[in-house]
């Protein structure tokens, strides 16, 4: 048998080199599709656990948008007690499971539907990993709006069920729905945060943690979220919470059913970067928490004062939005026009 050349054996490596490659290739596009193209976790240290979950995990029917009373200028509400509406059983089952993550299906109208998940080291971001783009996804209703008053402007940013920093989930649009800077920045985050305060400074315990948006009827933009909480090992005494997070932006009136919006001339952001909102020249106001009367600055009768900024040809229509004007209001709007 005739010896192989030196030049034919490196001809020969070069192409089973080749053809590794290419099968290597191949292998990875045809598994790609084993998550959604929509679904892009961070790496994790640890294996995925999936969940089957059904009607009896979801909260929705135990609650519904008719017990939650109208937003009043708190952004955040107990339910329940603060207790969450989690069983027995689901208890029992997330010890068992120890960690896992479940995102319900979009529902006909392409609405998130629930985040179903028990937190802990496991489910979160490795370590020095970056979160990643999510401009790709276009939760239901969205629409996106920029305005003065709100501080960095935009209205609208695309609002985990399950934060980031608990879940690693980035462009996960069954994870991900239309929410006001005012609902995520300034309300959802006390409670991320707690709840990733607690898994950090406790590795190895967990937190059985669901994220129900509600709408009402067809809308496309949800009136708010349920956010549930507890600590699975110890049984609710480290973290414990059941709240509504209202979906609004203080002085920005929303339509839910499509997320259109609009400025409505009062808002409560004391935040933000500058009294000129558009044309509109604002004047300091401020509001009685306990009895929502608006007062002039300085009006011996209010007696929980919350300072904000207001449009005066916009306060003929604050009455009609919910809020009653002390006669200090005229006085000042008199004097303002004199």
């Amino acid at each position: 048998m005739k010896k192989l050349s030196k030049k034919t054996k490196q001809n020969i490596l070069t192409v089973i080199l080749i053809v590794l490659v290419v099968v290597l290739y191949l292998y990875k596009e045809s598994n790609s599709g084993t998550q959604s193209e929509t679904e892009s976790a961070q790496p994790s240290l640890y294996p995925s656990q999936t969940y089957e979950f059904s009607s009896d995990n979801d909260s929705i029917g135990k609650l519904s948008l008719s017990d939650i009373p109208e937003y009043t200028g708190k952004g955040i509400i107990e339910i329940n007690a603060n207790k969450p509406y989690f069983t027995e059983d689901e208890m029992n089952e997330a010890k068992t499971l120890v960690y896992f993550e479940y995102y319900g299906d979009l529902d006909s109208l392409g609405r998130c539907t629930v985040a179903y998940d028990c937190l802990g080291v496991e489910t979160m971001p490795v370590s020095g990993a970056k979160r990643g783009d999510i401009s790709e996804i276009h939760p239901s209703g969205w629409h996106q709006r920029s305005y003065d008053c709100i501080n960095q402007n935009t209205l609208m940013t695309r609002t985990h069920l399950a934060g980031w920093m608990l879940s690693a989930e980035n462009a996960n649009e069954k994870n991900l729905i239309s929410g006001t800077r005012y609902m995520n920045a300034d309300s959802m985050l006390e409670y991320e945060e707690m709840t990733e305060n607690y898994l950090y400074h406790n590795k190895g315990k967990h937190v059985l943690y669901r994220i129900t948006p509600m709408y009402n009827g067809d809308e496309l933009v949800a009136r708010g979220i349920l956010m549930e909480a507890r600590s699975v090992e110890d049984n609710g005494k480290s973290i414990e919470y059941c709240v509504y997070v209202y979906n609004v932006q203080p002085g920005i009136k929303i339509n839910y059913s499509n997320g259109w919006s609009d400025y409505t001339g009062i808002f409560f952001d004391i935040s933000a970067p500058s009294v000129q909102v558009g044309n509109l020249e604002l004047y300091d106001f401020e509001m009685d928490m306990s009895s929502h009367i608006i007062h002039a600055p300085q009006c011996s009768e209010c007696k929980e004062a919350a300072p904000f900024k207001g449009d005066i040809d916009a306060a003929s229509s604050w009455p009609s939005l919910g809020y009653d004007i002390c006669d200090c209001v005229y006085d000042m709007l008199d004097a303002i026009a004199a």
